[in-house]
């Protein structure tokens, strides 16, 4: 009896679940269907004055295509495939697993699973706990040991900031100038140190501040701005918190495009992440007489900084400086106000 209602709750909640993502679906649907409407009206307002398909299409930014499309019907349809994948478990092997969960809270799918006797895959028993955590039927192992939080998922729709492009690389100097900062210690102070590095030039941007919020990489942007002598089109960040916020809508009042890592991804950044490190081995290692002020700290990064570009030859540069390397493919040599 007990089991019985169990499942009537799980399906009533489902039942829920799936009314919410309809109800959201339907809202984004209106928005998408009131944009098409819009661009509409605005290419028979353009063919009204005289102008071709041709023309609205290069105004608009729409094919040709689209607009006939939108215009037999501005609600986009479903994509979903016509055949969805359905469980491949049963609910005898779902209450076991909800059984051997409520029994042992901390254990994972491959521990349930061997409990089970093998009776199914691994990945099934994770589809199934993922399936009672979100229900709520069982509680996340983080929740009940503290040693983990999960990060909120950041969304993309109507937003500056956008997924990185799988394949997308950086072909000249400004594109894709990867962001990043660290934690370091310098006597008993913590600080947080931000780097800018450039792929194709090599030419690093540093500076230290007391915090890593959106506000402080916001500063950030604008200091890397000012200091690298070419136009920054597009940087790459990883997916922390301090480039939400004030770091995103500074860089889309710039408009420069804000690219965001997918997670789990740290060789993407592997540039600036190896700058990371050098300024670890060699600056912050090496030095006894950093001072914890941090606008005092401030000069000392900025010297290594003026000697990395300047000075310290690159083997990837073919043993030229980041800034040697810049004039010789630069059409117009100036001299840099970094100097």
């Amino acid at each position: 009896m007990q089991q019985k209602y169990e499942i009537q709750n799980l399906q009533k909640k489902v039942s829920r679940i799936k009314v919410s993502e309809a109800s959201d679906t339907l809202m984004k649907n209106l928005k998408i269907s009131a944009m098409r409407e819009k661009v509409l009206n605005k290419w028979q307002s353009l063919k009204a004055k005289g102008l071709n398909d041709k023309e609205i299409c290069e105004i608009l930014e729409v094919s040709r295509a689209s607009l006939y499309r939108w215009q037999k019907d501005s609600i986009p349809k479903s994509r979903a495939p016509k055949r969805k994948r359905k469980p491949q478990w049963n609910l005898t092997q779902e209450d076991e697993v909800y059984r051997l969960r409520l029994e042992n809270p901390l254990f994972g799918k491959e521990k349930i699973h061997a409990l089970m006797m093998n009776k199914t895959s691994v990945s099934t028993v994770g589809r199934i706990l993922q399936k009672l955590v979100k229900l709520k039927k069982v509680s996340p192992v983080h929740m009940l040991t503290g040693y983990k939080k999960p990060k909120k998922r950041r969304f993309f729709d109507n937003s500056w900031a956008q997924r990185l492009p799988k394949g997308m690389q950086s072909d000249k100097q400004g594109v894709l100038v990867q962001i990043d900062h660290m934690t370091c210690r310098v006597g008993d102070k913590t600080i947080k140190h931000f780097n800018a590095w450039d792929r194709k030039t090599k030419i690093n941007v540093a500076d230290v501040y007391s915090r890593a919020t959106s506000g402080c990489a916001a500063k950030f942007l604008d200091e890397v701005i000012k200091e690298y002598p070419f136009k920054i089109e597009s940087v790459q960040v990883d997916g922390g918190s301090e480039f939400m916020k004030e770091f995103e809508q500074a860089c889309q009042e710039k408009n420069i495009k804000l690219f965001v890592l997918p997670p789990r991804s740290p060789k993407l950044n592997g540039g600036v992440e190896r700058i990371n490190q050098t300024w670890k081995i060699e600056f912050y290692n090496f030095r006894d007489d950093l001072p914890e002020n941090i606008l005092q700290l401030s000069d000392f990064v900025k010297d290594y900084q003026h000697f990395y570009n300047f000075d310290r030859p690159h083997k990837a540069l073919d043993f030229l400086t980041p800034f040697g390397y810049f004039f010789t493919i630069s059409s117009n040599p100036f001299e840099s106000h970094m100097l």
